[in-house]
């Protein structure tokens, strides 16, 4: 029941703070990770193929492992890149301002 008071006392405006930096954050986040998983697959499969002109052959799949290195990489450059904007949507989405300090204490 408490919950209930809380959520009907919450203005559905509310909910949507922030909205248009998640979207922004979103986007940047898809591109970042779509684009460097494409520049190092191309990158490895160039490598792995060497100076053989044949791009097709079955030989230079990669395997699971360095798809998954490959995605783990992607991932964390992604993460690195679109981290300030996904704090800045979280603390907005918070309601916090912008001259709040976070400290790592607790």
């Amino acid at each position: 029941h408490h919950i209930l008071s809380k959520l009907s006392s919450i203005q559905i405006a509310h909910l949507f703070r922030g909205l248009h930096h998640k979207v922004a954050h979103t986007i940047v986040s898809s591109f970042t990770y779509f684009f460097v998983y494409s520049l190092v697959d191309t990158k490895y499969l160039a490598y792995r193929r060497g100076n053989r002109s044949s791009s097709t052959s079955e030989a230079y799949k990669m395997s699971t492992v360095a798809k998954l290195l490959l995605t783990a990489f992607s991932a964390m450059i992604n993460t690195a890149i679109t981290l300030p904007f996904d704090t800045i949507s979280s603390r907005i989405q918070a309601g916090h301002q912008s001259n709040v300090e976070v400290s790592d204490k607790e």
